[in-house]
């Protein structure tokens, strides 16, 4: 019989496995909130921002916009703000969500990409208890692609 610990690191193992989502939407919600951005839906298949970290061949052999892309449009300043919204939600302490734990491990750091900048996010989950004690950990990787006034958020 598998105890309910037993049942957590598994369930936590094989959300690790699928792409994360999960962290995907959180970094996303923080930047609505935070910078008060609008989401575009649907993502439109040429939006340059979602090109740069979530291009996929399309049917016909041109780059188009994956499935696990999501576009906002923002005012400001768009790089500091950004910075400062993650470092303050997911930074020192974590994120808990739910039985799970959500840090920020990563430098926030902009990186020019083909007329654009890209901020390349590292994540560790894990269960709350004992996230600093030797429970396991996962990575998790999303990016955050800027071009203009649109960001784009991807799940690695």
């Amino acid at each position: 019989m598998i105890t309910a610990g037993q049942a957590a690191v598994i369930q936590t193992q094989a959300s690790a496995a699928a792409p994360d989502l999960v962290v995907r939407d959180l970094v996303t919600e923080t930047l609505i909130r935070g910078l008060e951005a609008t989401e575009i839906k649907p993502v439109p298949a040429t939006a340059p921002a979602c090109l740069l970290i979530a291009g996929v061949q399309g049917k016909n052999g041109s780059l188009v916009v994956g499935a696990r892309a999501r576009l906002l449009t923002v005012s400001g300043e768009i790089r500091r703000d950004t910075m400062r919204e993650l470092s303050v939600k997911f930074g020192v302490s974590g994120l808990k969500v739910g039985q799970q734990l959500v840090m920020l491990t990563s430098d926030l750091e902009w990186t020019q990409q083909q007329g654009g900048e890209v901020l390349t996010l590292g994540f560790e989950r894990g269960l709350f208890n004992g996230f600093f004690n030797g429970a396991p950990h996962f990575k998790v990787g999303v990016q955050v692609a800027r071009w203009g006034d649109e960001l784009c958020v991807a799940a690695r």
